[in-house]
């Protein structure tokens, strides 16, 4: 993991079938991603981003879902494997949603129910 384990880490990503299997994977900063993306399967938070994170929060409040709202702190992605079918990339797959049948998030995805 980069910066020591210090940093704030998302093991995955949903990237909405915008991206291909020919991409490097590597970790990189959310801020150097330039597609849509929203959502992660697990986060790792180390203890220098957890003292910035309670200090942050003495004069913020934690307003939109805790891994989205964890991306203003320009998290590294683990921008890993892409599942087979093209939805996410990271450590891990999830089973019964892809690219067609996705009717319960909002985004880049036309929603026809």
């Amino acid at each position: 993991m980069p910066d020591d384990k210090t940093d704030i880490y998302m093991l995955g990503i949903h990237v909405y079938c915008k991206t291909n299997k020919n991409e490097k994977i590597e970790w990189t900063k959310f801020n150097n991603i330039n597609i849509y993306t929203s959502g992660t399967h697990a986060i790792y938070i180390g203890k220098k981003s957890i003292n910035d994170i309670l200090s942050y929060l003495n004069n913020n409040k934690i307003d939109l879902p805790i891994d989205e709202w964890l991306k203003k702190f320009n998290p590294w992605i683990w921008y890993g494997d892409l599942s087979d079918n093209g939805m996410f990339r990271g450590l891990y797959k999830q089973l019964n949603i892809n690219c067609e049948n996705v009717f319960s998030l909002e985004g880049p995805i036309n929603n026809k129910i």
